[in-house]
């Protein structure tokens, strides 16, 4: 697995693989709880495993390539329901993240999810409980995957204040683009001005002429995750 990555990658591009790698070839299966699912060996060659499975996962993959991490345990709590819960946290670049790769493979099958890439304290202890060791000091959101794609948005200033982050996912050969908005109110009004089409398809004009693709600047889909205040805009083919 660790074979494949490139000599020049760092320490965040290094553990985007490995998360990537553990997601797209390990499905959760509560079944496999009684049969060794909690082993990274059940993720990694089994390719079915509960949460533990994932975490020692990441474990192996990030020790392997010399990125800092350790275990965490506690609570999920997911649609009013808790169940125990394990995942990482990980240095990069001098400073600690939580990684959660198993509800980042489990929020949404509609596409690829980053939402517990390496996020802070704050943020993970919205829905994770008792969390042992309780001090872990992840406190900044610089190696997060929202904030280095320049997709987290802070404050929402309108659509043109998201075309120079969409005409460079664009350029570099995806077809979507994914926001992550920093609160619901700003997710709101984002989500209200969609549906209000002429400033979201001005941005969408925009994004397209200036990333030079052949895509259509009309026919476009959104998907919408608004329990994490996500918003993915997906271009099509002109």
């Amino acid at each position: 697995i660790v074979s494949k990555l490139p000599v020049q990658a760092t320490d965040y591009e290094k553990e985007l693989y490995l998360h990537n790698y553990v997601c797209d070839n390990t499905v959760y299966d509560d079944s496999t709880f009684k049969n060794g699912g909690d082993t990274a060996y059940s993720s990694l060659l089994n390719g079915k495993s509960i949460c533990e499975g994932y975490a020692r996962a990441m474990q192996i993959l990030l020790d392997t390539v010399g990125i800092k991490n350790y275990l965490v345990v506690g609570d999920g709590v997911s649609d009013g329901v808790t169940e125990p819960h394990m995942w990482n946290v990980v240095e990069i670049d001098g400073y600690n993240y939580h990684l959660d790769a198993t509800w980042n493979d489990s929020v949404t099958k509609e596409e690829d999810c980053y939402f517990y890439f390496n996020v802070t304290d704050d943020y993970i202890s919205e829905d994770h409980l008792n969390i042992e060791p309780e001090h872990n000091n992840c406190v900044y959101n610089y190696a997060n995957y929202y904030v280095v794609n320049n997709t987290f948005v802070s404050v929402f200033l309108g659509y043109d204040s998201l075309i120079t982050p969409t005409v460079e996912a664009l350029r570099n050969g995806k077809n979507s683009v994914d926001f992550l908005f920093g609160n619901s109110s700003d997710y709101r009004r984002a989500v209200n001005e969609i549906t209000d089409n002429a400033e979201f398809f001005d941005y969408i004009d925009k994004s397209v002429k200036q990333s030079g693709r052949n895509l259509s600047n009309t026919n476009v889909e959104y998907i919408l995750v608004e329990d994490y205040n996500y918003l993915s805009i997906v271009f099509k083919e002109g």
